[in-house]
C-alpha cells in the first residue's frame, strides 16, 4: 500500500478517474508536484540566504581589513614621526581617518622626503621643525589649499 501524507489509495481502485480517500488521483499528482515545487522554492530561498550571508561575511572581512590598514598606518606614522603622546597621536589618527589611507600615506612620504633633505624651519626661521611638526604643517597646508580645513576641525 502506497502512503503519502494523509492520502492512501484504497484496494480495487482503478488508475483513471477513481477516487483515493474521496479525492481524485489527479489531485494526488498535484499534491506530489506541489510538494516538489515547495521543496525547490525552499532550497532556492536557502541558497539565496546563503549567498546573502556569504556577501555579508565578505563585506565584514573587507571592513576589518580596511580598519586594520588604517590602524597600522596610524601606528607607523606616529612611531616614525615620534608623536607617541596622546594628543598628538590622536591628531594623526583624526587626519588619517579624514584623509584616507592613500592620501595620508602620500603626506607621510612627503614628510619623510623633507626630513631626508634636511628638514624644515619654523616660520621665524630660528629652529627646525620636528618631523611631527612637518607632517602637521603639510596637512594644514594641503587642507587649506583644497578648502577642507574646517571639515577636519568639525570631525
Amino acid at each position: 500500500m502506497l502512503q503519502l501524507g494523509l492520502i492512501t489509495p484504497t484496494a480495487g481502485s482503478s488508475p483513471k478517474g477513481s477516487s483515493v480517500n474521496g479525492k481524485r488521483q489527479g489531485g494526488l499528482k498535484r499534491i506530489i508536484h506541489g510538494s516538489l515545487e515547495g521543496l525547490f522554492m525552499r532550497t532556492s530561498r536557502a541558497r539565496e540566504r546563503q549567498v546573502r550571508e556569504e556577501e555579508e561575511k565578505r563585506a565584514a572581512a573587507t571592513i576589518r581589513q580596511q580598519r586594520r590598514a588604517l590602524v597600522q598606518l596610524i601606528e607607523k606614522i606616529a612611531t616614525t614621526l615620534g608623536e607617541n603622546e596622546g594628543w598628538s597621536k590622536e591628531q594623526i589618527k583624526r587626519s588619517v581617518e579624514f584623509l584616507g589611507v592613500d592620501e595620508a600615506q602620500e603626506l607621510f612620504e612627503a614628510t619623510q622626503q623633507i626630513e631626508a633633505d634636511g628638514g624644515m624651519l619654523t616660520a621665524d626661521g630660528k629652529r627646525r621643525r620636528t618631523p611631527g611638526g612637518v607632517y602637521h604643517y603639510l596637512l594644514k597646508k594641503r587642507l587649506a589649499e583644497t578648502g577642507r580645513k574646517l571639515e577636519l576641525k568639525k570631525s
